[in-house]
């Protein structure tokens, strides 16, 4: 591949402004600067500029300028050529102004062009040495220790290293891992990672031990209970299950609401419990007490027993009445619990 290089030039009047439209011719050498001179009675021939023109482009060899060129309103101009000797002529308003010769172009010289560094061969074991050619080194002699013991000549092997005894040789096959998915082999692969997917975070404590946990939020689970006047009268008898018979923990706080039905006499008071049916007996998880409100709202939370979970498999939640209220009352009151197990 040819190397070119690049010339710039500024015209200036001897006043100092820049010069701009003047033609820059760019002449191999020797050059012909003048037209030639008419004999007497003979019709003079046309001139085409200085000459012999060189080539020259205006980047790195693949557009050519056609001559001359034109200077800009700095008075600069510039071209690529290939390395060598130039004779520049400056033309203004129809007149050779001036020209220069032997303007050298990519560091040549009296002696002609540069050397040119030689095209890269491709390959990565050949070097540029003194001769100006790309070759293979020569092999590296053998190494030999100047302090004490001996550094053992590579043996050109790829396969081998220097191990701590001073020898090359083939490291030792680390352990077989199996790798196995689900109880299946994985085949050829020798690489488990295993990501978060949805609903599912995995973690890992360094020491071979991997945690997948459920982060999928749990549904919330209703459920809805009426108790009716007379088992509302029949006070410290009555247990009516709420939530019966659930398999799985409930996860509080759970939420009751309950709502008293249409009625014509009112309670005096009421205490109403929530138990736990457990194989051990009652275990009381909360009361309210109210006369005549409409509504009422409780959240059972946990208790010393139980810190954030009621076991309730093949148990459950029941509505007790703990004090009687009044004997002619006769309204009713609809629970409803809203609950998440795990």
């Amino acid at each position: 591949m040819n190397n070119y290089y690049r010339m710039d030039g500024w015209l200036k009047s001897e006043l100092g402004p820049a010069i701009a439209g003047a033609q820059i011719w760019v002449c191999t050498q020797p050059a012909n600067v003048f037209p030639p001179v008419t004999p007497p009675r003979t019709t003079p021939v046309p001139w085409l500029g200085p000459n012999p023109q060189a080539q020259i482009y205006s980047d790195n060899g693949t557009t050519q300028i056609t001559q001359p060129i034109q200077s800009d309103g700095f008075g600069h101009y510039d071209f690529y050529a290939l390395p060598g000797l130039y004779t520049i002529v400056i033309i203004y308003g129809g007149k050779v102004r001036q020209y220069y010769v032997d303007q050298s172009l990519g560091g040549a010289g009296s002696a002609g062009t540069p050397p040119v560094v030689p095209t890269y061969p491709g390959n990565a074991a050949l070097f540029l040495n003194g001769t100006g050619v790309f070759s293979a080194p020569p092999t590296a002699a053998t190494m030999t220790n100047l302090i004490g013991g001996l550094v053992p000549t590579p043996p050109n092997d790829a396969t081998k290293f220097l191990n701590g005894a001073g020898v090359f040789s083939t490291p030792p096959v680390p352990s077989t891992i199996t790798l196995k998915t689900n109880g299946a082999i994985n085949g050829s692969q020798t690489l488990l990672n295993l990501v978060d997917g949805t609903g599912m975070h995995i973690t890992q404590d360094n020491a071979g031990n991997v945690t997948v946990t459920n982060t999928l939020p749990s549904p919330v689970l209703v459920a809805t209970l009426t108790m009716t006047p007379a088992q509302i009268r029949a006070a410290n008898t009555t247990r009516v299950p709420l939530i019966a018979g659930v398999p799985g923990k409930i996860i509080t706080p759970i939420t009751l609401i309950g709502q008293v039905g249409p009625r014509t006499v009112y309670w005096n008071n009421l205490a109403m419990q929530y138990n736990f049916d457990s194989p051990g007996g009652w275990l009381n998880i909360g009361s309210a007490s109210w006369a005549s409100s409409a509504v009422i709202t409780v959240n059972v939370v946990s208790t010393g027993t139980y810190t954030n979970t009621y076991d309730i498999t093949g148990y459950g939640l029941y509505m007790y009445i703990g004090e009687a209220g009044d004997a002619t009352a006769d309204g009713s009151i609809t629970w409803t619990a809203f609950y998440t197990l795990t």
